[in-house]
């Protein structure tokens, strides 16, 4: 159990998290369940996450397998109803589109069962409930199936709603798993599923009330069948049992804000770039996802990031995701932090760690990220103003001409003058000083944020003529709040509301295309050229508030 949770956590997480940084479709393969008896079908869903090279190749399927139907009910998306051609344990190939590709998954098919083994004495309909586990951990994930078998045809068939004895239990349904055919002591029933995530929030003894099921005998039905419901066309109510599972505390030794149960828990980066020889100034995009199986995204905590001495980092708002499939929730946190070097070295990140809860051992466990290394070179091009003349050079300029040595004096006017010329040169040299050390400070106060301002204008270029929507996103954000910082902006229908026409256009654009369930068609390009022009026009929907600079001690003559 506990290697099917890590393969399917793995599958989900390079569904949510590899899509950012590779342009390939990336396919993933799932079956409603994988084993079944001979004679029972099952569905293979077939899922893309962007447009594939080639249509499906289904021909390595006919080998151990029977393709009963293949439906397309999106763009990217296939499902088929297969069934085993004999008993064993087979592996559902790779399904090929072009040089894209799904992976595998094994499958086994066992004999019937003997007639003298069921408990169900020939029912035409049968309304069976289970939970996956007997007993697990409050706020973890709980895998609740209702499942509908008929060996006659219904209509208008309603199914009441999941209840429990738990008032503030989370109830999430999964959807229906697909239609099967399965063999109950060889009898062919038709098998609907529908399944539910339920998370409980109180330990104790959590009971699953019993589930109703109405449904209208239909006018095909045979009349040896019929005469069971004493009348054609019948409503009929059938019930499930009731099933209660264990649900046991957090302990005590666990903080509250770090309880996070989960069947497994992922914590990875990604970088835009290499991290070696970065150029100072130079953008760089940071991406750290927590991803975890049997979690929503938004019950996942925020990372809490380290101050790196010498790199200014600009963080984007956090963006959740979750995959719902049979399987349950697998919940993904994002942050996208913008990295620019202000100086050449070797800087470190610091290791990150987050504890959790491993609901399959019953133990806490550290996911981490190991510390991070990323070296800069080059300098970052500010103009810095002429320096003032040297210390020495003014001291050679106002040395005076040698004289004669002193002769003692009885005259105090001759001590007199050497004290005050010693006094004026000490005064000159603080003042030169002190000039200097105002100077370097206003260089790097006044001319860092705008160093910064082009850096960040830059990543939004970049990232806009590369296409690449989700970064674009990230650096608008990170841009938005180096240029308007008494503004918050932390979406991108703000960040229009405070631009001109044409770029708040490009911007909605960009905002359409990342959260449309059918995308379109973006140009990155033309929001490129709209900021570009709204970057020359200096627009009056508000220019970032810098002091302005002070005027030199020392100007050219």
């Amino acid at each position: 159990m506990k290697k099917i949770a890590n393969l399917f956590i793995w599958v989900v997480f390079v569904n949510l998290v590899v899509p950012t940084f590779s342009s390939a479709a990336n396919i993933t393969a799932r079956v409603d369940h994988q084993s079944m008896v001979y004679g029972e079908s099952f569905e293979l869903t077939l899922q893309a996450d962007s447009a594939v090279e080639n249509p499906p190749d289904f021909s390595l399927l006919k080998r151990d397998f029977k393709i009963i139907d293949v439906r397309k009910s999106a763009a990217t998306t296939w499902h088929l109803t297969l069934q085993g051609k004999r008993i064993g344990i087979f592996s559902v190939p790779m399904i090929y589109f072009g040089k894209d590709r799904s992976q595998a998954i094994r499958v086994a098919v066992k004999p019937v069962l003997k007639k003298s083994s069921t408990r169900y004495n020939d029912k035409p309909i049968i309304l069976e409930v289970e939970a996956n586990v007997k007993e697990t951990w409050v706020q973890s994930q709980i895998l609740y199936t209702v499942r509908l078998m008929q060996n006659i045809k219904l209509t208008n068939i309603a199914l009441g709603t999941v209840t429990t004895n738990d008032p503030d239990a989370i109830i999430e349904k999964l959807g229906a798993t697909g239609k099967y055919e399965k063999m109950i002591a060889g009898t062919p029933y038709l098998v609907s599923e529908i399944r539910y995530a339920v998370f409980p929030q109180h330990s104790g003894e959590l009971i699953f009330e019993p589930v109703l099921l109405q449904a209208r005998i239909s006018a095909a039905a045979s009349r040896a069948l019929l005469n069971q419901f004493m009348e054609q066309g019948r409503t009929k109510t059938v019930r499930s049992r009731k099933i209660s599972i264990k649900v046991k505390p957090k302990p005590a030794h666990i903080k509250t804000h770090t309880w996070i149960p989960s069947n497994d828990l992922l914590l990875v980066e990604e970088w835009s770039t290499g991290r070696e020889k970065i150029r100072v100034g130079e953008p760089l995009t940071r991406t750290i996802t927590v991803a975890a199986s049997g979690i929503s995204g938004t019950q996942l905590p925020d990372i809490k990031l380290t101050t790196v001495n010498g790199i200014k980092q600009y963080s984007a708002p956090p963006t959740t995701e979750d995959e719902r499939s049979g399987q349950g929730i697998v919940g993904a946190k994002k942050i996208r932090i913008t990295v620019i070097a202000a100086k050449e070295g070797r800087f470190i990140f610091p290791a990150i760690t987050l504890p959790w809860w491993n609901t399959v051992t019953g133990k806490q466990e550290i996911a981490r990220l190991n510390e991070t290394v990323i070296e800069t070179s080059g300098a970052a091009a500010v103009k810095v103003q002429d320096r003032p003349p040297s210390a020495g050079s003014t001291r050679h300029e106002n040395k005076p001409p040698p004289t004669a040595p002193l002769q003692p004096d009885n005259k105090p006017w001759a001590w007199i003058s050497l004290a005050l010329a010693a006094a004026w040169l000490t005064t000159l040299l603080l003042f030169i000083r002190k000039s200097r050390a105002d100077k370097n400070k206003a260089n790097s106060t006044l001319l860092t944020p705008d160093t910064d301002l082009r850096a960040l204008e830059k990543a939004v270029l970049t990232a806009a003529k590369a296409q690449q929507a989700p970064h674009c996103k990230d650096a608008l954000l990170s841009w938005a709040q180096a240029r308007w910082p008494q503004i918050p902006c932390n979406n991108l229908a703000g960040i229009a509301r405070l631009c001109t026409n044409d770029l708040g256009q490009e911007i909605l654009a960009l905002n359409a295309q990342l959260y449309a369930n059918e995308p379109g068609e973006w140009s990155g390009s033309r929001l490129a050229s709209a900021f570009h022009h709204f970057k020359r026009q200096n627009s009056p929907c508000g220019k970032r508030h810098l002091q302005p600079k002070l005027e030199p001690l020392f100007k050219n003559r």
